[in-house]
């Protein structure tokens, strides 16, 4: 599968899109980049179909990421297929990952990995130290997250289930 990835923009609209070096003709065609105006009904539509494993996420949350730049989208031949959206904190130096989303026809296919992967380079630009991230003890997305270098911190008990903190350590005494 080819991938294209857009660079960190300064702004949402000067997303500048540079391709991987790995391309093949012959695959699918998809692209991870900051959003934009024209990707908000996709992921809308993405999280609704989601919505046992996100609870409701409403249209004004897509709004809010787009305008502060931390809506992440993969997209097929402009399709939305999967949606990463965040927040910098600015109290310290944190970044949280509210949610990460993949069309279950896309999954396995890396477009997960490379969204964080876009994520890590965002935050690093910012001098963020540290993602974190909460997540259901029985979703299978807690083995993803062990995958990509993240340590499970502590463990929580929500309002309606029990929840795994994750943590990736930006900084170069956490990096391996």
């Amino acid at each position: 599968m080819s991938t294209i990835f857009s660079s960190i923009p300064t702004s949402p609209q000067k997303a500048k899109e540079v391709e991987s070096a790995s391309v093949d003709p012959s695959q699918e065609l998809s692209t991870i980049c900051i959003a934009d105006f024209s990707h908000i009904e996709g992921a809308k539509t993405l999280a609704d179909a989601n919505r046992l494993i996100f609870g409701f996420i409403t249209r004004g949350a897509f709004y809010d990421a787009l305008q502060a730049g931390t809506l992440i989208v993969a997209t097929r031949y402009g399709e939305v297929v999967g949606f990463l959206r965040f927040h910098h904190r600015k109290c310290d130096l944190q970044t949280t990952l509210y949610d990460i989303c993949v069309a279950e026809s896309e999954r396995g296919k890396g477009l997960g990995q490379n969204m964080i992967t876009m994520l890590i380079d965002c935050c690093r630009n910012c001098n963020r130290a540290t993602i974190l991230l909460k997540c259901p003890t029985h979703l299978a997305a807690n083995a993803f997250y062990e995958k990509l270098g993240f340590y499970r911190i502590d463990t929580l008990i929500g309002k309606r289930q029990k929840l795994n903190v994750w943590q990736l350590d930006l900084t170069s005494r956490g990096q391996q």
